[in-house]
């Protein structure tokens, strides 16, 4: 037999014999253990009892920590502590049954039964979840098992409709401005808007943020996308929830950065600047041959990215023209361009303008600089091998940074260096 102590935080224990095979603990007085203390739920918990085995289960939205550590489910050994509310309860072998032991530890092959010398096999404890968590996740693949031509934003937002109903929920990036913009969004009302300072707190290492306060709370999660993007997903949370809801948002942001470029592609992602920025490239950039109409949609996707460009072409081709435009149209707003001009036998001049001096006290690198801008590096084949080799490696470091790239990179050239790769 196995023995409950309970401990109601009162400074007396109680002791509850387990006979039965199942027993359900809460406040509620039709409860095998009639519990009223401060945050136990009506049913909180419910103890089933196997042949060798002891397990439990959490009740729907009821918070239960098996010694120390919040878990929905799981297998009781002796000594074990179960902490609901403001009880604690402690399981105990029975002193006066020498089997406690050999039933409590389950699973471990090397364990003996008392009075028998066949060893107890393990058993396997199945638990079911929650029908609309399981549903939720089913419903999380199907948004992104859709085919390619599949608008994958319309469906994140039937998403957030049929998994979060009566809530509030939104995928937005970060402008430049750092203010929220939505891409999929289920959200009565107006978006709402936090400090740069909370960004940057949230953007360091794996973290999710709570916003407490008012009437609601929500569920802020980062999704870690490539480039200069930054975007988010935010919930409005039910507090009896949240662990449900955390896991389901955890997912659903690795869904959403490993299918970024979907996401970013689809003409709602920037809404009216996909619109304007289309009219402005007709307009700068006329013509009507299919080719035009190809360049077009280049420039118009390298303008969004934020991806470091090469443009190639003989000189006197307009690729320095391309540059600036695919700049002006920044959907954040239109940055400075600094342009460094390529000169054979200058290369000395052009590292120092580059990448800086060297030293704390001499000349900053132009990424240091001219963070937040367009840097048109023009003729870059001109360059020194070496020269080239040292230009990659900054451009790929910069990119490569934990919090996006300080600029721009934008490089011209008179061949295609993608053709001279082996």
């Amino acid at each position: 037999m196995v023995t409950l102590v309970i401990d109601t935080g009162s400074g007396s224990e109680l002791n509850y014999e387990f006979t039965k095979n199942v027993i359900s603990i809460g406040a509620s007085g039709s409860n095998d253990v009639v519990l009223r203390a401060p945050g136990v739920a009506p049913v909180h918990v419910v103890l089933r009892r196997g042949d060798d085995s002891l397990t439990f289960l959490g009740q729907q939205r009821q918070i239960v920590l098996l010694n120390g550590v919040r878990r929905s489910r799981g297998v009781l050994e002796v000594g074990d502590k179960i902490r609901i509310g403001t009880a604690t309860l402690i399981v105990r072998a029975n002193e006066r049954d020498g089997t406690a032991a050999a039933e409590m530890t389950a699973g471990q092959e090397d364990v003996e039964e008392v009075g028998s010398d066949a060893k107890s096999p393990p058993e396997l404890a199945i638990f079911n979840e929650p029908e609309w968590l399981a549903l939720a996740r089913q419903r999380l693949l199907e948004v992104f098992q859709s085919g390619a031509n599949a608008d994958v934003v319309a469906s994140l937002e039937r998403y957030f409709v049929t998994t979060f109903p009566g809530r509030n929920a939104l995928l937005a990036w970060l402008d430049q401005q750092g203010q929220l913009q939505p891409i999929a969004v289920n959200w009565a009302g107006k978006v709402p808007q936090f400090t740069a300072r909370s960004f940057t707190e949230l953007d360091r290492g794996f973290r999710i943020g709570v916003v407490r306060g008012g009437t609601r709370e929500l569920l802020i999660h980062p999704v870690s996308v490539t480039g200069e993007s930054r975007a988010y997903l935010v919930l409005e949370i039910d507090s009896g929830d949240f662990e449900d809801d955390r896991l389901l948002l955890a997912g659903l942001a690795a869904m959403v950065a490993t299918h970024w470029e979907r996401v970013s592609d689809t003409s709602t992602f920037l809404g009216e600047w996909e619109s304007d920025a289309r009219v402005r490239l007709e307009e700068r950039l006329a013509g009507s041959s299919q080719a035009i109409d190809v360049l077009r949609g280049q420039m118009l996707s390298a303008a969004r990215s934020g991806n470091p460009v090469l443009l190639y072409g003989r000189a006197g081709s307009g690729r320095a023209y391309l540059a600036s435009l695919i700049a002006s149209l920044c959907p954040t707003g239109k940055p400075w361009i600094r342009v460094v001009n390529v000169r054979e036998g200058d290369d000395d001049a052009l590292r120092v303008e580059l990448f800086g001096s060297g030293n704390a006290m001499g000349v900053r690198g132009i990424a240091e600089h001219a963070g937040g801008g367009v840097v048109v590096i023009r003729d870059v084949d001109r360059m020194k091998l070496e020269t080239q080799r040292k230009t990659a490696d900054a451009i790929e470091r910069d990119a490569a940074s934990a919090v996006g790239s300080k600029v721009r990179w934008m490089l011209t050239s008179t061949e295609n260096f993608m053709d001279l790769v082996a």
